[in-house]
């Protein structure tokens, strides 16, 4: 979660993730309201402030016995959470696809970090655009699926997301 204080003139800085163009984040995930429901920004809003209940966050809470996942034991963070547990990551490899395709660039140019941090600006406003909604609809499928869904499953949700 990103938190805020106020320095010794008053004025608010971020102090998680403080390198972040803050800014450029609120901006993206305002950015296309026709594009992205409310439904699926209010889910992308969360995770970029980190106020989803992984197993991670419950353990330093003191509100579970473990920070492990319960599908490959690993520490249940948001990033892998979202892009890396078990067909997390062929959906995440699926979709920088797109965002490549769209882009018009390498798989290794789109960042790990997108989903979860959306501090980047593309030119033209429509392929910003598409590329928001695309982040926006994974980090939602994500964090609403507790089940392990399979890639088709995700592929079938972005085509009836469009």
């Amino acid at each position: 979660m990103a938190t805020a204080a106020t320095n010794a003139r008053g004025i608010r800085i971020v102090t998680l993730h403080p390198t972040l163009n803050w800014p450029r984040v609120w901006r993206n995930i305002r950015i296309n309201v026709a594009w992205i429901t409310d439904t699926v920004r209010s889910a992308w809003y969360m995770v970029i402030h980190d106020t989803i209940p992984t197993n991670e966050r419950l353990y330093r809470i003191a509100l579970t016995d473990t920070n492990r996942c319960s599908y490959c034991d690993q520490t249940d963070t948001l990033t892998h959470r979202i892009t890396e547990c078990n067909v997390g990551k062929d959906m995440w490899n699926w979709t920088r696809g797109r965002l490549a395709m769209i882009l018009r660039t390498k798989l290794h140019h789109i960042p790990d970090d997108w989903p979860l941090r959306p501090h980047f600006h593309t030119w033209p406003p429509q392929r910003h655009g598409a590329v928001l909604r695309i982040l926006a609809h994974l980090v939602y499928f994500r964090t609403q699926q507790r089940l392990q869904p399979t890639l088709q499953v995700y592929v079938d949700f972005m085509r009836r997301a469009r």
